[in-house]
């Protein structure tokens, strides 16, 4: 499983957020995936509306799955990937992700769903559920 969590906190003056690693960093990892041969699937877990799921297609794997507990997200994101045979769109608790076979994906991304999360059991429940 690949964390996005940044590494710090930005300050604007106004508020703190966390920054969220790129695609940059993330694509060593795709690569070496690529590499094999495998092709592969990909879970982006709690995707919200970001533009990571096109960014993976675009590095040439097979599958994407998008997943968020967000029934307005999931909305959105089936609308943006209509019609892309290779992407499913899912509402889903990221603790339990039962439409998914065990060894359904091939690399996990989280970009703040686990941080998201409380409580150390709902942590591990999720952590749990991305590695079957």
């Amino acid at each position: 499983m690949i964390d996005m969590q940044g590494e710090g906190m930005v300050n604007t003056g106004h508020q703190s957020f966390f920054t969220y690693r790129t695609r940059e960093f993330v694509a060593p990892y795709l690569e070496s995936i690529m590499a094999r041969g495998a092709g592969g699937t990909v879970l982006d877990v709690g995707c919200g509306g970001s533009a990571m799921g096109f960014e993976v297609l675009q590095e040439g794997f097979f599958d994407l799955v998008l997943t968020d507990v967000s029934t307005e997200i999931i909305d959105i994101m089936r609308e943006r990937f209509a019609g892309d045979a290779r992407v499913r769109v899912e509402v889903a608790d990221c603790r339990q992700m039962t439409f998914l076979p065990d060894g359904a994906a091939d690399v996990v991304v989280d970009k703040g769903t686990l941080d998201a999360l409380s409580g150390d059991d709902h942590k591990r429940d999720m952590l749990r559920e991305c590695a079957r």
